[in-house]
C-alpha cells in the first residue's frame, strides 16, 4: 500500500509515541527522535554505526520493546543543517538531555546525525498480531 500524507502523518505519530522514553533497538542501539516524518538519529563520529552507515546506508531501526513493535527499514543520510537545528530542541525536551556541550559540533556538521526516510514500516502488536499487524510503503 502507497502511503498518502495522512496515513504518513499516522506513521509518525506511531514512531514518536513508540519512542517515547525508550531506546531504540538497532544493530547498535542509539536514541532517535521523529520530526518532518523522518527518523533523526544522532552519534558519535568515530562510532560503530556511523561506520556502518557510512559504507551501507541501508538500515532497520526498531523500538525496543518486541510486544508492540514499531520497525522501519530505510536509508539514511547525513542530516542537513534545517533539519540538526530542528533535532536539537526536539532532543532536549524527549530525553531531558542538556545537548549544549554537543551543539557546536553537531550544527558545525563534524557530529554525525543522520536521517532515516523509511521505505517500509511494520507495526505490531503481539496480543492481537492476525487482526492488527500492518505494513506502510513508502514511495522514494
Amino acid at each position: 500500500m502507497d502511503v498518502g500524507r495522512a496515513a504518513a502523518e499516522e506513521i509518525a505519530q506511531l514512531l514518536d509515541h513508540h519512542l517515547q522514553a525508550r531506546r531504540l533497538s538497532s544493530y547498535h542501539g542509539g536514541l532517535g527522535i521523529v520530526a518532518r516524518r523522518m527518523l533523526h538519529l544522532q552519534t558519535g563520529t568515530k562510532s560503530r554505526k556511523a561506520q556502518n552507515l557510512e559504507k551501507n546506508p541501508n538500515c532497520i531501526v526498531s523500538t525496543e520493546n518486541a510486544a508492540e513493535a514499531v520497525i522501519v527499514e530505510g536509508v539514511a543520510k547525513i542530516a542537513d543543517l534545517e533539519s540538526r537545528r530542528k533535532m536539537l530542541p526536539t532532543y532536549e525536551r524527549k530525553y531531558k538531555f542538556d545537548m549544549s556541550s554537543m551543539k557546536d559540533g553537531i550544527l558545525s556538521m563534524k557530529e554525525p546525525v543522520f536521517t532515516v526516510r523509511p521505505r517500509v514500516v511494520f507495526a505490531l502488536w503481539e496480543k492481537h498480531f492476525q487482526k492488527n499487524s500492518t505494513r506502510w510503503k513508502f514511495e522514494q
